[in-house]
């Protein structure tokens, strides 16, 4: 892959998982509001969006730790993965 493309792909993870753990926490927070079964419906739609959205995260980190070890072991590290020299 094309160094800027990991970049792109690892910065797209990372701000999309975010973004999913925020907007199911903020549907977990809604649904804890209705009557009786409330808590229950904000479990099921809390838990499933944290996991999915840490999952997110972890691979778009996962992906820059990959290429800056094929970098390291190919003998030519870099600080800069956003170039394409």
């Amino acid at each position: 892959m094309i160094r800027t493309q990991v970049c792109w792909d690892a910065t797209v993870r990372v701000v999309a998982g975010a973004a999913v753990v925020g907007v199911g926490l903020v549907a977990a927070m809604a649904l804890f509001r209705v009557p009786l079964i409330g808590w229950l419906l904000a479990l099921v739609v809390a838990v499933p969006a944290s996991l999915f959205g840490v999952f997110l995260a972890v691979k778009g980190l996962w992906l820059v730790v990959e290429e800056a070890t094929r970098e390291a072991i190919d003998g030519q590290p870099r600080s800069d993965l956003l170039t394409d020299e």
